[in-house]
């Protein structure tokens, strides 16, 4: 259900290199299907962003250090989608 005032207020992102010239953000691709379709994955939680990242950082294939990285959601949407990504938002894995 995408009601608005559900969605959470700040998410939690990866984030490569803040603060640089080479900040980025991580990106995946949805549906696995071939698409091309790029989405950012967008943590309503930060133990599941930080679970993200630590199997990332697993990956011998991935060279870059994911820093999950808090980010407000209302505003951040406008400017990912003038970039042609959208956002997925993660619901919360594991009740605490």
């Amino acid at each position: 259900e995408n009601n608005p005032s559900t969605k959470p207020e700040i998410v939690y992102i990866l984030m490569y290199n803040p603060g640089t010239d080479q900040e980025g953000v991580h990106t995946t691709e949805y549906p696995k299907d071939g698409s091309g379709s790029e989405v950012i994955l967008a943590f309503e939680e930060l133990g599941d962003c930080i679970q993200f990242a630590t199997a990332l950082k697993e990956n011998p294939n991935f060279p870059l250090e994911p820093i999950p990285t808090p980010a407000p959601l209302a505003q951040m949407q406008p400017a990912m989608e003038s970039m042609g990504l959208s956002i997925m938002v993660v619901p919360q894995m594991q009740s605490s």
